[in-house]
């Protein structure tokens, strides 16, 4: 069972065994001659116990997958090692886990919503979207799921829909910068670049430091053929977060234009 709830409820037994065992040594004296013997024997027990013990901690695959075979019917133990198989890139292995935890508890909405994410992270777009319609419709007041499927019918090139779960999301949650960013995001794709335009500077205005607001935001003004701009607000990309990839790609390309011959 869970090893790592029970330290506190064994302090009473822990103080049982320091107190009483010296009684019982107190009233048998013979038995003394036993301590360093029963002593010994415990600490090799102990230490095989805990050496078994401690392979079951050396991640969270370990861990939750022992959980799994210890406990019955243990949804969470399968929701968190099919996390721990999805961080892994292990997708089959995370479908299998997702579907039973969905199995044992079918009313969750974050088990379809995770599901639907392996799928995503997998290029399964069209399994994506139905698992993350199932977790609408147990969760239907929560943005991120509709962000994710807008996500996902992106990728499934089935823009105009993808619109219309972004306008459903930012009526949920329209402080979300993030959430606007790819909303903005999709409407690049469906040529609807001033209204993206309007919405990454709306961003900016209240976050002058968001990361995808500027990438997007670069990457319009590079399709429109406007060059300096799209430089200016990749580099504001890359100051916000280095790690930026998409950004780092839009100076690469805008680099190689500005070489002789480009």
């Amino acid at each position: 069972m869970a090893d790592r709830y029970t330290y506190v409820p064994l302090i009473g037994i822990f103080i049982i065994v320091a107190w009483g065992l010296p009684d019982l040594f107190g009233r048998w004296k013979a038995l003394f001659r036993l301590i360093p013997l029963v002593s010994m024997a415990a600490i090799l027990i102990f230490t095989y116990a805990a050496h078994k013990q401690v392979r079951h901690w050396q991640d969270s695959v370990t861990l939750f997958r022992h959980a799994t075979k210890v406990t019955l019917d243990n949804y969470l133990a399968h929701s968190s090692l099919a996390l721990g198989y999805a961080q892994q890139g292990n997708a089959a292995a995370a479908i299998e886990h997702y579907q039973t935890a969905i199995r044992l508890r079918p009313r969750d909405a974050s088990l379809y919503l995770n599901l639907g994410n392996v799928y995503l992270q997998s290029a399964r777009y069209d399994e994506a979207i139905d698992q993350y319609n199932l977790a609408h419709t147990f969760a239907p007041e929560e943005s991120k799921i509709l962000n994710n499927l807008a996500k996902a019918l992106v990728q499934a090139e089935r823009v105009p829909e993808a619109l219309q779960q972004y306008r459903r999301a930012l009526a949920l949650d329209p402080d979300n910068p993030g959430l606007s960013s790819n909303f903005g995001a999709a409407l690049v794709l469906d040529g609807q670049r001033q209204e993206a335009e309007n919405v990454f500077r709306k961003i900016l205005t209240h976050n002058p430091r968001h990361a995808d607001a500027h990438h997007n935001l670069g990457h319009l003004y590079e399709l429109t053929g406007n060059w300096h701009q799209a430089a200016k607000h990749y580099a504001r990309a890359l100051n916000a977060n280095p790690d930026h990839r998409l950004a780092a790609m839009g100076q690469r390309r805008l680099a190689a234009r500005s070489k002789p011959g480009k």
